[in-house]
């Protein structure tokens, strides 16, 4: 029964995580990176995602509660990080950037290449509105259950698979970017400008009802 709870709730939370869409961006954002910089980003941002997770799934309620501010504010803000991510990617000019420059950064960091192991990775991308508030509300439906314990240790237990699932498969395309062509690369670059843009709306449109709901 335990390992089918295990199962059901991995599946619903790796479904929070939208894993197709967190692949796409990182296929695409860190295409132009050495393989050695894509692989210490991948890391660094599914450990910041799991802190995050792990911070707003104990204290996210009593941390909104305290500021006095909705639910909704985390997707206005989500939203307007990939706004701005996304009208960057459709205008600026890092999906030009040659395999030559590339492999001349490998033993060092370009200076014109930023890290996206935090923003957009990690928050909003990994870490983002749904997946948090859904561990808040999960968490608080847990807390009020006979058996809270149990199934906050199970939800821990989740998390932490969870993000060394999605760990994995970035790695995987780390490795595998070298098998693409530059030409499908910078056709990636620049659709996740308009994917992110429409992602950024969306999310703004969730924290619009939200906050007609303003609770959690």
């Amino acid at each position: 029964m335990c390992a089918a709870s295990l199962i059901q709730d991995l599946g619903e939370f790796m479904g929070q995580l939208s894993p197709p869409a967190v692949l796409l961006f990182y296929l695409s954002l860190s295409s132009v990176y050495p393989e050695r910089m894509r692989l210490d980003m991948a890391r660094r941002a599914c450990w910041v995602a799991g802190g995050l997770l792990g911070f707003f799934a104990l204290t996210g309620e009593l941390f909104f509660q305290t500021l006095r501010i909705g639910s909704y504010t985390l997707f206005f803000a989500g939203g307007i990080i990939l706004y701005a991510l996304g009208f960057r990617l459709l205008n600026d000019q890092m999906a030009n950037i040659s395999a030559s420059e590339e492999k001349a950064g490998v033993g060092e960091i370009p200076s014109t290449l930023p890290d996206i192991s935090l923003i957009p990775l990690a928050l909003p991308l990994i870490a983002h509105p749904s997946a948090i508030l859904f561990l808040i509300r999960a968490h608080s439906a847990a807390r009020n259950s006979a058996n809270a314990l149990s199934q906050h240790l199970l939800r821990a237990l989740t998390v932490g698979m969870a993000i060394f699932l999605l760990y994995l498969l970035l790695f995987l395309v780390s490795k595998g970017l070298r098998w693409l062509h530059p030409v499908l690369l910078k056709l990636c670059y620049r659709l996740s400008g308009l994917f992110l843009l429409a992602m950024a709306l969306q999310l703004i449109m969730l924290g619009l009802q939200e906050a007609r709901l303003s609770k959690f």
